[in-house]
């Protein structure tokens, strides 16, 4: 049975310690981790897709594996179509009986990244690390909260949000973690948060944006409800948006964590929104040039991940997509690095999903398909009111406005998480513009797959 106050306290006191340790202990202990993982990986057999591709890139024998972090580079950088390709859903490196569960991302092409969830692997970041980012944030974990992740009741479940949700629930104990969908109608949510009176809650800012505006609409105070502070985490959140959610929850505290369908949970921001701390005693997290080089402090780059616990397949110098600006040691975490302005950049965000950059590159040929040849193709993310409303600009000869509509929804809502969010009312329908050949792309080399309307309105 387990003692979930202990349990607690163990997580607050590994926390503790992580503050008191010097940098150099630290790296001890990551340069000990990575070694064991790049030799585990490079001798799996019950898939050899890692080793295969060590040895393309001319790492062929465990002398040529780094030993320490400061020799991580001497590793190739993985991608999302690297872990696609090996099919590690099929064929995870470790024993069948050691998975808990396959998670999958969502695919306009019908073909979702599936990945191998270990039990050691969600229990050590779904439960440890998200205690962890929670108690940096200022919330008990003990303390009743309200969550909303993405899952169909009854139905579709294999996603990594709601896994994350059950697992910490495992944590905290039966009745302290109420988890509710994003198909849950927003009268029900107002009905549990009455019922139950939760102290704190998580989910992505589009919900708490989106159940703000129904609140409104119906006249509900929402700044009465008892949620004290809201943890987000899953997309990006622009300051105005930010304020707004606090000011309309009457929140003490609106805290953002970083999780991934691929690294499960990296890091958290510091209590005063600084930046991120990197939680780097399970995930190095390096900020790297387009040369892969790392990038001073002040700079940007993309980011890579190496999880020390993952052995159901390898996230080893793994380019998840993100770029952030690295801002040197994290203050009070020596040997973590802090990192800030994180955001996508080989997807676009619409809500608190993404659409992948190859899943818009199909679209053009979906429309093909259906009898619209399309000669320029854009996504953007507009802002209306406090929802997103996906924008697709098409440059075409065919002037059949409703049926160019009618093909966009339906591609539109092939990617399941957009689905999911237009169906609960999270982001508005598509809206299509419409320009005649020439018209979007003239004066232009190349139009952008996608543009957020919203974060140029902020930077201008």
């Amino acid at each position: 049975m387990v003692d979930h106050e202990a349990e607690i306290r163990r997580i607050r006191d590994e926390l503790d310690d992580l503050q008191r340790r010097s940098a150099d202990e630290m790296r001890a202990q990551q340069d000990r981790r990575l070694a064991s993982l790049v030799r585990f990986h490079l001798a799996r057999s019950l898939n050899p897709a890692y080793r295969e591709f060590l040895r393309a890139h001319g790492v062929e024998h465990e002398d040529d594996l780094p030993q320490s972090v400061a020799e991580l580079a001497r590793l190739p950088i993985t991608s999302r179509a690297f872990l696609q390709e090996s099919n590690y859903a099929a064929r995870p490196c470790v024993p069948p009986e050691e998975v808990q569960k396959v998670i999958e991302t969502s695919g306009t092409s019908g073909n979702p990244l599936r990945l191998p969830y270990t039990y050691e692997m969600t229990r050590r970041s779904y439960q440890d690390l998200l205690a962890r980012a929670f108690i940096i944030g200022g919330v008990d974990p003990l303390v009743p909260s309200y969550w909303v992740v993405h899952w169909e009741p009854g139905g579709k479940d294999d996603w990594s949000s709601h896994l994350g949700a059950r697992s910490f629930e495992a944590l905290a104990g039966e009745g302290r973690a109420l988890v509710a969908s994003t198909r849950t109608a927003a009268a029900e949510h107002w009905q549990c948060l009455a019922a139950h009176r939760p102290r704190w809650a998580v989910s992505a800012p589009v919900f708490f944006m989106a159940f703000a505006a129904y609140c409104e609409h119906e006249g509900l105070d929402l700044a009465s409800c008892s949620l004290q502070r809201l943890m987000l985490g899953g997309a990006t959140c622009l300051p105005e948006d930010r304020a707004m959610i606090r000011r309309a929850y009457g929140a003490e505290h609106v805290h953002m964590f970083y999780p991934s369908t691929e690294a499960l949970v990296m890091g958290s921001e510091l209590p005063d929104s600084s930046g991120y701390v990197c939680f780097e005693d399970e995930v190095l997290v390096d900020v790297v040039d387009a040369h892969g080089l790392p990038v001073k402090i002040g700079e940007r780059g993309r980011v890579l991940l190496t999880y020390l616990c993952c052995r159901g397949f390898p996230v080893i110098r793994y380019a998840i997509g993100d770029a952030a600006t690295y801002l040197g040691a994290a203050p009070g975490f020596p040997g973590f690095k802090l990192i800030a302005d994180i955001n996508r950049i080989d997807a676009g965000e619409i809500g608190e999903a993404r659409l992948p950059f190859s899943e818009i590159e199909l679209m053009p040929r979906q429309f093909l398909g259906r009898g619209v040849p399309v000669r320029a193709f854009q996504i953007a993310r507009r802002r209306l009111g406090v929802k997103d409303v996906p924008v697709f600009r098409i440059e075409t000869a065919v002037a059949d406005r409703a049926t160019i509509e009618r093909i966009a929804l339906d591609v539109f809502t092939q990617n399941p998480q957009m689905k999911d969010m237009l169906d609960s009312g999270m982001i508005h329908a598509p809206a299509v513009e419409l320009y005649p050949p020439g018209g979007l792309t003239r004066g232009r080399f190349k139009v952008p797959l996608y543009v957020d309307e919203r974060q140029q309105q902020y930077e201008q």
